[in-house]
């Protein structure tokens, strides 16, 4: 079973491990493959697969939260 049939088919049995934010900024590539080049990027990914509908200034505000931790 891929990633992502585990994400949309519901609740994963066991434990799930998390990514850890710090240093996120340091980071040359977003998502696990490495498919999103920026930290924008990869907040507007996930602003496009959850259906967010985010504003132009809290996709700034979550990135530039990012970039502190």
């Amino acid at each position: 079973m891929s990633l992502w049939d585990r994400f949309y088919k519901g609740r994963p049995e066991g434990p799930d491990k998390t990514f850890l934010f710090r240093g996120i900024k340091d980071s040359l590539l977003y998502l696990y493959d490495g498919r999103l080049p920026t930290l924008d990027d990869a907040t507007e990914f996930f602003n496009l697969i959850f259906g967010l509908k985010l504003t132009k200034e809290e996709k700034r505000a979550i990135t530039a939260y990012m970039m502190c931790l």
